[in-house]
């Protein structure tokens, strides 16, 4: 019995490991899509076309993968509180794929219809609740070393590019935000991957 249990406990450990590493690992490679973004825009303001429709449904799933490996990680604790936090996120994350989609999809979308409005709102709501995200997870302490910062620096990406924007203008906020979140994402994407190596 004590044999049959703990090989159990290794086959479900052993699972969440390799799962982790999978999420992880795509959360990586979804991480520099703003920046591929900025560079193609020039760092400047442009209207959303399909392929940069595309690259933020790829931006998206990639975060969606991050937040699901911080959720078998229980970086934000096993109650019912730290547990919504990370639901909410992918709620949001959802949401704003949906706009990213219907840009993909659509070539001349409704900008004045609801749904679009509140799609487009999901975008930057979704990138300060990592901010929400980020303090419970250093609360919980579940995630080791530097690992537990890297949800809070991905929410921190976006008042860091408002900050650089006020100071120097709409290109800083293009280059800020963008090297921030390649930077931000790619770190969690790899907490999430070596979480169950430290």
């Amino acid at each position: 019995m004590i044999a049959k249990d703990f090989a159990n406990s290794t086959i479900q450990q052993s699972s969440r490991a390799l799962n982790t590493r999978l999420l992880g690992t795509l959360g990586m490679l979804a991480s520099p899509m703003m920046l591929v973004e900025a560079l193609y825009a020039g760092f400047q303001q442009h209207g959303t076309d399909q392929f940069i429709g595309l690259l933020g449904v790829i931006y998206m799933g990639g975060w969606m993968c991050s937040i699901a490996g911080l959720r078998a990680l229980n970086a934000t604790g096993q109650g019912r509180v730290g547990r919504a936090l990370l639901i909410i996120q992918l709620i949001g994350l959802s949401i704003a794929a949906l706009w990213s989609g219907h840009h993909l999809f659509t070539t001349n979308p409704q900008t004045e219809h609801t749904l679009y409005i509140l799609t487009d709102l999901a975008w930057p709501l979704s990138h300060l609740f990592m901010i929400v995200v980020g303090i419970a997870t250093l609360v919980t302490r579940n995630l080791q070393d530097w690992r537990r910062f890297t949800p809070l620096f991905c929410g921190l990406a976006l008042p860091a590019a408002i900050i650089a924007s006020i100071i120097a203008g709409e290109t800083a906020l293009g280059i800020v935000f963008s090297t921030g979140t390649t930077t931000a994402f790619a770190l969690l994407g790899y907490a999430v991957r070596t979480s169950n190596e430290a």
